[in-house]
């Protein structure tokens, strides 16, 4: 039984040129807030906090 090939790509980074510091730090400023406490929280109940 012959089976079908499958071709498989190698993943590779896309070459683009890198951020000033400026830019990455007003990217940084403008995340919003996380409450450490409530992520906690959405993720007990979204995951068995057993594992």
């Amino acid at each position: 039984m012959n089976e079908p090939k499958v071709s498989i790509r190698e993943p590779r980074f896309l070459r683009r040129a890198p951020l000033q510091a400026a830019v990455l730090l007003d990217r940084w400023r403008q995340l919003p807030h996380i409450d450490p406490v409530r992520l906690r929280e959405d993720l007990d109940a979204a995951l068995d906090p057993s594992l």
